[in-house]
């Protein structure tokens, strides 16, 4: 498995168990739940992936064909689904 996807995924759903079985154990009573989860999700994981991709190493050859062929296909479906809804 590619090293560096688990390094980017890997700490991401650690914060989120850490938080899921401190807060079933009772370490944290609900509303406390609701300022830590505006903290992890507003702050602590953007800032974790921010840190990870300014770190990653891009690869020599970028297939800019196949992400542009991504990103209009996913902008073709959006566009369809605004105007059809």
């Amino acid at each position: 498995m590619n090293s560096s996807l688990i390094d980017i995924i890997l700490p991401i759903f650690g914060i989120l168990m850490i938080g899921y079985f401190s807060t079933r154990i009772g370490w944290f009573d609900h509303s406390s739940v609701r300022g830590l989860t505006r903290f992890v999700f507003d702050f602590a994981v953007p800032m974790l992936l921010l840190s990870t991709i300014a770190k990653a190493n891009l690869p020599d050859f970028i297939p800019w064909r196949y992400i542009f062929s991504y990103y209009l296909g996913t902008l073709l479906v959006l566009i369809l689904g605004l105007i059809f809804s």
